[in-house]
């Protein structure tokens, strides 16, 4: 009787094996206990998941990242198994991570870099894993470590700043390539750079400004300033502060495609790349006096009612710009300089003829310059650099200068995304971004984690997400 039993165990045992040996079962699984074990390594160790990081050979992603005291560990999860990889005497840190009866079934290979990471490129990864563990931790911060670590993912071909804030300090500044080719000139964190989009966020300071002196308020309607435009006046400062006019984009709308047009007739054909696009738009990219705006955006209708929808516009702030000047009795930039007195800018100042740097166009081995935009407006035409510029994000994340209920406004995004010269993003983010022909930028300031990321380029490029987002996961 006990044999018969005891072959009937055997067999069930064997079917339950065989069972769970089936791909459906393995999946099902497999992804519970990897992510039982994932999960209590978060509770236990910093742990970074999903990370994009550039090598010599591409861009490598990494599935899970573990910063312990015994070490940081590279985390491959394949097939339903966990690959650990660690530094190279790291076995007795992994056993002590690890644990053998709280991972049982997981495997620890040393070594295996699999494609297309590579050892020579572990050391970079270990670095940037170390700033994490640092910013994480708020443990005592060792500077010369983080800036070594943060350029390692910096690309060569990169040109222009980055600098990164951390409770109102300086935690990384970076600058790499030249602000004006033919003179050689490095671009330096005092190199001054047009700001493009990144300047209405200055304006809606200075709007502000003007409001707590009792010289505007947020619901005067437009129609007082701008009688030439019949529009005007159900049209309110709000509105224009918060992009919510339905006021046509004079750049956008009229000025690139007219450009585009103009360069169809001449040519034949559209612009084919991006050096080609640049010198379309160039030329155009000039100051626009306030009739030559209206001449431009006067016939075209509103998009929608002002008040019920958002759209960006370059002419709200274009038309605030005018403003100030009306309210003041200055000149655009003499209110600006103020505003830039204010905050303790000490590089700031509003002729972009006069920055250090110039854009440039790069496509293939060819290199075109841009020369040095300027607009004179309210909408793009403020010139700082990374030093200044960290001012006044510090300034942003303390509240400073302004009333309490003037930050409260300019935070306000509504409607979603847009605030007064800032963007709403994801996870508690929030900024702008900024461009003109051979420049682009990106702000990036987070309340919680009161930490602001500033990247100024003189060379026209895409997002670096890599880059951007990596610094925002890292030193979140």
């Amino acid at each position: 009787m006990s044999s018969i039993i005891i072959i009937c165990i055997f067999v069930l045992l064997v079917a339950f094996k065989i069972w769970m040996s089936s791909p459906k079962n393995i999946g099902k699984f497999g992804e519970k206990r990897v992510a039982r074990k994932l999960d209590w390594l978060s509770k236990e160790y910093i742990t970074l998941n999903d990370i994009l990081l550039p090598t010599h050979y591409g861009t490598t992603q990494i599935d899970h990242i573990v910063v312990s005291p015994y070490g940081i560990f590279v985390i491959e999860t394949k097939n339903y198994k966990g690959w650990i990889f660690g530094h190279e005497n790291s076995e007795e840190w992994k056993q002590s991570l690890l644990g053998k009866k709280r991972f049982w079934g997981w495997s620890s290979e040393q070594h295996k870099f699999r494609n297309p990471i590579r050892q020579n490129e572990f050391e970079d990864r270990y670095n940037l894993l170390y700033i994490s563990y640092i910013c994480t931790e708020k443990s005592e911060f060792d500077g010369e470590i983080f800036m070594k670590s943060f350029e390692n993912i910096i690309p060569r071909d990169f040109q222009g700043g980055v600098l990164v804030l951390k409770d109102g300090q300086v935690v990384f500044e970076y600058c790499q390539g030249n602000a004006d080719h033919s003179t050689n000139t490095p671009f330096t964190s005092h190199t001054t750079i047009t700001l493009a989009s990144l300047s209405k966020q200055f304006v809606a300071a200075a709007i502000f400004l003007q409001i707590e002196q009792g010289k505007l308020s947020l619901d005067d309607t437009i129609d007082q300033y701008f009688p030439q435009y019949p529009q005007g006046k159900n049209i309110t400062i709000c509105h224009l502060l918060h992009h919510s006019s339905g006021i046509p984009d004079y750049i956008s709308d009229r000025i690139i495609p007219d450009a585009i047009q103009k360069y169809e007739s001449e040519h034949g054909i559209a612009p084919t790349d991006v050096i080609e696009f640049n010198k379309c738009i160039v030329s155009e990219c000039r100051p626009v006096s306030l009739s030559e705006c209206f001449d431009l955006i006067g016939e075209l209708p509103l998009y929608f009612k002002p008040g019920s929808d958002g759209r960006y516009s370059n002419t709200n702030y274009f038309l605030l710009g005018y403003i100030l000047e009306i309210v003041s009795n200055k000149s655009f930039s003499d209110v600006m300089s103020d505003i830039f007195m204010l905050f303790g800018l000490k590089y700031t100042h509003m002729n972009g003829r006069d920055a250090d740097a110039c854009g440039y166009v790069k496509h293939d081995d060819i290199i075109f310059s841009c020369g040095r935009p300027s607009m004179d407006s309210g909408d793009s035409s403020v010139v700082s650099s990374l030093t200044d510029l960290g001012l006044w994000c510090k300034a942003i994340l303390n509240a400073d200068i302004l009333s309490v209920n003037s930050w409260k406004e300019c935070l306000n995004f509504n409607p979603n995304p847009y605030g007064c010269g800032l963007w709403q993003f994801d996870n508690g983010w929030f900024g702008h971004d900024g461009g003109l022909p051979g420049l682009r930028h990106w702000q990036r300031l987070n309340f919680k984690d009161k930490v602001a990321i500033i990247l100024l380029s003189n060379v026209v490029m895409e997002e670096p997400p890599f880059l951007a987002q990596l610094m925002e996961y890292l030193i979140r």
